[in-house]
């Protein structure tokens, strides 16, 4: 991992524990916009990450039932950010992995894994559409070449 991933996940885990962006900034010596940046492109599920990082709390999250708050300590990356991720790959949650304390980080997974469920229906949909714009195209094509295919019979 870069130094800037580690930067943006301990100002972000930061911020998650009640730090104002203002005081991070100075802090770490970046603009408050870049910090927002972050965080609106975490709650996008936009945000990058080292992917081997990603993939090992993901399997450990899956494979040994560990809680998003242990994962969150052990790695040093925020629930939500977690909890995005957990909704991205559409995993279900045990009762087992979350906790009352973690009640508002539920809502913003639901609220995750419902925006990639609507982003992933409207991509459908845009399929769906150049499917059929194709399927329109090539009876056109089709009629066209019998139509050529006509003419040259009569030649």
């Amino acid at each position: 991992m870069n130094k800037t991933d580690d930067v943006k996940e301990q100002v972000l885990q930061e911020y998650d524990n009640g730090a104002k962006a203002t005081d991070l900034a100075k802090k770490y010596g970046i603009s408050r916009g870049t910090i927002y940046l972050w965080i609106d492109n975490r709650r996008k599920g936009t945000l990058n990450f080292n992917q081997n990082k990603k993939d090992d709390i993901l399997r450990l999250f899956k494979e040994d039932h560990k809680s998003v708050d242990e994962l969150s300590k052990q790695f040093n990356v925020s629930k939500s950010t977690i909890y995005q991720w957990i909704a991205q790959e559409n995993i279900e949650l045990t009762p087992e992995q979350t906790d009352e304390s973690n009640l508002l980080l539920r809502v913003d997974w639901e609220k995750s894994r419902f925006e990639t469920i609507k982003q992933l229906s409207h991509k459908i949909k845009d399929l769906e559409e150049k499917i059929k714009y194709l399927e329109d195209n090539n009876k056109l094509l089709t009629e066209y070449m019998l139509i050529l295919k006509k003419q040259l019979e009569e030649k």
